[in-house]
């Protein structure tokens, strides 16, 4: 799961989707945003991209993009039988869509796989949604773009981080036509089972003959900030930690709608909700996991010098000092099996 980091606003918790990369929290790595950030909102169809500058506050408006490039509208009456549902009064769906792409420098080069990035991209998504009571609400969700986790490739990093921009533009228009009615759950799977793929095959086939086509994980990670977004708006509807409308009484189906159980098994999910699964009492706390990079100095020894001279420690030996850290996660360089050993 990951955990959307736009919550200054409200006291609804919203997660789902996939994990999108593991962005250390314990201060290894420092952020700091770039001048501009780009915006993008999509409502009825009307799809405008702005570049604001934060400092002089003001917007430059771009043409919006012709029709011929949003998706078709689609409505609960194309779908499977099986995604009939029980209605209930806090049913919701997307109604407008606004993206904006963070830029991100950090504080110091992260080593992943076989590649090491400098700075990264965050897609901020805000998503307007409308029950059948006619209520709006909006939500927010978060994903970086992990182009070296989503997409290993040996193009170039900028290369598949603009693809994964712009398909994520696209995706855009298409949660603001997307028709479907129900809890957050619902129109997330019926998004991704019935839009997300066709959205993915045309966007592979307009990359031209001979492109190296964008992975279907990359394509999860993209939707994943609206999914975040669209659950954090069912929290905001619902008047409820999003959580506590995981059972019977916001859900339209049962897990068997979502989960095939495995052949041979008498496994049945009819009847069992995500409410079943969680913990009655949720922790208030979680352990910081504190990433190490692939390049990160673990030795005095390892030091060049061009370290940044900030406040912060660069040793790892000092983070646990300074930190109280016990838990780690070790980033590996996937090529050299002899390094990866001695580096665990």
């Amino acid at each position: 799961f990951f955990f959307s980091s736009r919550r200054r606003h409200t006291r609804y918790i919203s997660v789902t989707g996939v994990q999108t990369c593991a962005l250390p929290i314990s201060g290894l790595i420092f952020f700091a945003p770039e001048r501009n950030t780009t915006a993008a909102t999509v409502t009825g169809g009307q799809f405008n991209c702005a570049l604001i500058d934060k400092h002089a506050a003001t917007m430059q408006m771009r043409p919006a993009l012709p029709r011929g490039l949003l998706t078709p509208r689609i409505s609960p009456r194309n779908l499977p039988s099986r995604f009939a549902s029980m209605p209930h009064s806090t049913d919701l769906r997307p109604i407008a869509a606004t993206v904006h792409f963070l830029p991100l420098r950090l504080r110091v080069p992260l080593k992943f796989g076989k590649e090491t990035v400098t700075r990264a991209t965050c897609a901020r998504v805000r998503l307007r949604v409308r029950d059948r009571l006619g209520r709006e609400a909006e939500g927010w969700g978060e994903t970086p773009l992990s182009a070296t986790w989503v997409w290993p490739s040996q193009l170039t990093f900028e290369h598949r981080e603009e693809a994964l921009k712009a398909f994520t533009l696209q995706l855009a228009a298409a949660w603001a036509r997307h028709d479907s009615m129900g809890h957050a759950l619902g129109v997330g799977h019926a998004f991704q089972e019935h839009v997300l793929p066709g959205l993915q095959s045309t966007f592979n086939a307009a990359r031209g003959p001979g492109s190296e086509p964008m992975p279907w994980l990359a394509a999860l990670v993209c939707c994943s900030a609206f999914d975040l977004a669209l659950h954090d708006a069912y929290g905001q509807v619902a008047g409820l930690p999003v959580y506590q409308t995981y059972g019977p009484e916001h859900l339209n189906r049962d897990l068997s709608h979502f989960l095939k159980p495995a052949a041979g098994t008498t496994v049945s999910f009819a009847g069992r909700y995500p409410r079943d699964f969680l913990t009655r009492r949720p922790p208030t706390r979680l352990p910081v996991w504190h990433l190490v990079g692939g390049v990160d100095p673990i030795e005095p020894t390892e030091l060049t010098g061009q370290e940044p001279k900030d406040d912060y420690p660069v040793l790892l030996r000092d983070w646990i000092r300074r930190d109280g850290l016990r838990c780690l996660k070790i980033k590996l360089r996937g090529i050299d099996a002899a390094w990866d050993y001695q580096r665990t």
